[in-house]
């Protein structure tokens, strides 16, 4: 006599959520430096890939008007510290540029005695509404511990984005900064005027931070965080299991 035997299928066809795309740097200028005049420039030293994530960060004595480059591309404000006439100091960044050569251009709203100007480009961040967080903070003589400088907490709504810390002395010069735990260091200005940027693993709460050799230096430090881009839907199989003769 033959016994049945009946096939399961155990093991269902799962589709996960889309994966992400890691964030990535691709490229950071060298930085620019004017003492006059109304506007800084910078070139990227290789064109850009299209759907890359361009972002600058400007530091000048006299507000800024605008930020654009050209391909013809007008940059929004993450997070932008300004005094009027006394100082800006501010990220801007623009999402899912076209491709090929291209300088940054900012415009200020008078004409400056001093200004810097720092670039970069990122792949795989999401091409659009990918800012989640921006901060900033001010902080008198923070100090030489490690970590000490800080642009404060933000806690990020997703896993896997990119973030991008900046700081600066408010006076040239003032001392040598470095990277915060876990940050890669990129371009500096005159030692004290770095950003830096890291991939967080998982959402939640994370800051900018850096050390400097210099006790007596005043700092204000920014933070920008953006969403990684989707990737393709990831087909998770479980076991097919079943009892046959």
């Amino acid at each position: 006599m033959r016994i049945p035997f009946i096939s399961l299928l155990a093991g269902l066809l799962l589709w996960c959520a889309p994966a992400l795309a890691a964030p990535a740097h691709v490229q950071s200028p060298t930085p620019a430096t004017v003492f006059s005049g109304t506007t800084i420039a910078l070139a990227y030293g290789s064109n850009v890939t299209a759907g890359s994530l361009l972002s600058c960060w400007i530091y000048a004595n006299h507000g800024i008007s605008g930020v654009a480059d050209s391909r013809s591309q007008t940059f929004s404000s993450a997070v932008n510290v300004t005094d009027g006439a006394t100082y800006s100091l501010a990220n801007y960044y623009f999402l899912n540029t076209t491709a090929g050569a291209d300088t940054v251009t900012v415009t200020f709203a008078g004409a400056v005695t001093y200004a810097s100007l720092q670039c970069a480009e990122y792949s795989g961040v999401a091409t659009s509404s990918a800012l989640d967080q921006a901060t900033s903070n001010s902080q008198t003589d923070p100090g030489t511990a490690t970590n000490a400088i800080t642009s404060g907490n933000v806690t990020t709504t997703t896993a896997g984005q990119l973030i991008l810390g900046w700081t600066s002395a408010l006076v040239a010069g003032a001392g040598t900064v470095s990277a915060g735990t876990g940050y890669t260091g990129r371009t500096n200005v005159f030692g004290d005027t770095l950003f830096e940027d890291q991939v967080q693993s998982s959402a939640g709460s994370i800051a900018a931070t850096f050390t400097t050799n210099l006790a007596t230096a005043d700092h204000i430090t920014l933070i920008s965080t953006f969403k990684a881009a989707a990737g393709g839907a990831s087909p998770l199989r479980g076991p097919l299991v079943g009892v046959g003769p």
